[in-house]
């Protein structure tokens, strides 16, 4: 398998399910409760939506926006412009349409949703196939 590099963009199926769940929630918390638990309810719901919309907008301090592989099948990918070598756990679970991806880099883990509108075909598939079968320790 050839090196390659992919940039990850915001996923708009990601999104609309988070406005849909959102929404049905409040819907739900908005019939089943009144007065104060009312207001508690919508305002951790506000709260949930905020921090779910920035991350489905790869705007986190800690959200990958860059994967790259090399010739020797070695991930590292970029947080905050910054590369950093990782390797992918086995904790990861790659599915048809999503990718659920734990990396561990030298300092910390992080998990990541890859939806398949977050990258070209071409990019996605290669990123399955990598992830299922060519991955290697760092």
């Amino acid at each position: 398998m050839r090196p390659f590099q992919t940039a990850l963009r915001p996923s708009k199926t990601w999104q609309g399910l988070i406005i849909g769940l959102h929404v049905a929630a409040c819907a739900v918390c908005i019939g089943c409760f009144y007065g104060i638990m009312m207001w508690a309810g919508l305002a951790a719901l506000a709260v949930s939506f905020a921090r779910a919309w920035r991350t489905a907008a790869l705007k986190r301090a800690d959200s990958v926006r860059k994967i790259e592989i090399d010739s020797k099948m070695r991930a590292g990918i970029w947080i905050n412009g910054k590369p950093f070598a990782a390797e992918l756990l086995d904790s990861s679970v790659v599915g048809r349409r999503f990718l659920f991806l734990h990396w561990r880099t030298e300092e910390r883990t992080i998990r990541q949703l890859v939806a398949a509108d977050m990258l070209d075909q071409e990019s996605c598939r290669r990123l399955k196939v990598w992830a299922r079968w060519c991955r290697q320790a760092v």
